[in-house]
């Protein structure tokens, strides 16, 4: 999922915004686009993503708060 929101300038609205689940068309698109400038995204390190991995904790998923 992405973490923020990915905007290509121009046309300059977002492509991926928080929470929104990253697809092949969606990178296919972005690849494809002849823009230099897209805020949200670092030509070395990529695209900023949040993974369910994250929330393990010593090997087991967190407990909802109840």
């Amino acid at each position: 999922m992405s973490t923020i929101f990915v905007t290509p300038y121009p046309p300059g609205f977002p492509i991926l915004v928080p929470g929104q689940e990253f697809s092949k068309d969606i990178l296919d698109f972005m690849d494809a686009l002849d823009t230099k400038e897209i805020h949200g995204f670092d030509p070395v390190r990529g695209y900023r993503v949040f993974v369910e991995s994250a929330l393990v904790v010593d090997g087991a998923a967190p407990q909802e708060a109840g």
